[in-house]
């Protein structure tokens, strides 16, 4: 089989294959072959090769052209802007089930993406089979109806985004630090504002070896943590966890433009969760990583790999944002691209030699991922 450039006397067969993209149910009738000359059809291939975005690979076996992947600008189903290209792709139906549809995707995404463009879109009924194969590609749902699944891929070098939660989706370090704070008052703790701000961004385990050594090995740190827990899930449970500004349009921008998002917090994966869920924005997240998933805690790299890992992206595909110096040491030893977005504690020049990048918000941030 030979993937290649359609020629000007084979643009034709483009009508053979839209009929064969048309998607026929099991037990239904297929369309007779008229059904192209409808408007909505006739916008993926009339005058084709003249407008914008307009690129066609086939696939040759034996001397005989068996499918055809062909993309343009237009508004089709699948159309997300004006400058996002929408696929199209059929196979004769003796050829299919052979790879052939899933290699000529690939070859038309990595010519769009020499071409210059920044993602690429489509649109698929939810019982084609073909859904599987653009996953397997890298299109995600941005959008859907109860028939139809809008998808995007993003053909940039970095494709992924990873989110620390505390301080980043969640105004909470500022409200745990509080309630330390407070707490330390009543039960005559001192020091505990150099502590506890030297265990932003690591685990609990982490967090209790800094205590420990700090009170002493006889430390009650579980008691303590208990009194301080309860009071947090009772002040914040149920959604009322405030929100960073900024946070839901960032995922919503990301969710669009085909980037796949994770979650990795040093917090228990059940807590994570339960708190993204009563927020509202667990759909925006592919994976989600909690501390007791990972045996190190920031700053070794291990939760940001496992993360990558499990996004099916290698790190240097992946921009992960934090707050702390802990998470930023973390992102740059697994070798993706550190984004901070300072919360209490202001980058060190040491810190600012680590990131790739730094905002002083969530709203400056978007606009740099999305734009760059």
């Amino acid at each position: 089989m030979i993937i290649r450039e359609i020629k000007d006397d084979e643009l034709s067969l483009l009508e053979d294959f839209l009929y064969e993209a048309i998607f026929i149910p099991e037990g239904i009738e297929a369309p007779p072959k008229e059904i192209i000359e409808k408007d909505e059809l006739q916008v993926y291939i009339n005058c084709f090769g003249f407008l914008e975005g307009d690129y066609c690979l086939v696939a040759e076996e034996d001397g005989k052209v068996v499918g055809a992947v062909w993309t343009r600008i237009m508004n089709d189903y699948g159309h997300v802007d004006d400058n996002t290209p929408s696929f199209a792709i059929s196979l004769y139906k003796e050829y299919r089930g052979r790879g052939y549809g899933t290699e000529m995707m690939r070859r038309m995404l990595n010519y769009l993406k020499k071409e210059g463009y920044h993602r690429a879109s489509l649109a698929v009924q939810k019982a084609n089979y073909a859904v599987r194969m653009y996953e397997q590609v890298g299109f995600r749902t941005i959008h859907e109806n109860d028939e139809e699944y809008i998808m995007v891929c993003n053909l940039d070098e970095i494709n992924s985004v990873i989110f620390d939660m505390d301080g980043v989706i969640f105004d909470s370090e500022k409200v745990i630090c509080d309630l330390w704070v407070q707490y330390a008052r009543e039960v005559n703790l001192p020091g505990i504002d150099e502590i506890i701000y030297r265990c932003i961004g690591i685990t609990d385990k982490a967090t209790e070896a800094i205590f420990t050594e700090a009170y002493g090995k006889d430390f009650p740190y579980r008691d303590h943590k208990k009194v301080i827990s309860t009071r947090f899930h009772e002040r914040y449970d149920g959604g009322k966890l405030p929100k960073k500004p900024g946070i839901e349009h960032l995922l919503k921008a990301l969710k669009e433009s085909g980037f796949r998002v994770a979650l990795a917090s040093s917090t228990r994966v059940e807590v994570v969760t339960n708190e993204i869920r009563d927020a509202g924005l667990l759909d925006y997240f592919d994976v989600i990583i909690g501390g007791d998933m990972v045996s190190k805690s920031k700053p070794d790299p291990e939760i940001f790999l496992k993360a990558a890992q499990e996004l099916k992206a290698k790190p240097e595909e992946c921009y992960v944002i934090e707050d702390s110096f802990n998470g930023i040491k973390a992102a740059h030893a697994a070798k993706t691209h550190p984004i901070m977005v300072p919360d209490l504690l202001k980058p060190t020049p040491e810190i600012l030699d680590l990131c790739d990048k730094t905002f002083v918000s969530l709203e400056e941030a978007e606009k740099f991922i999305i734009t760059y």
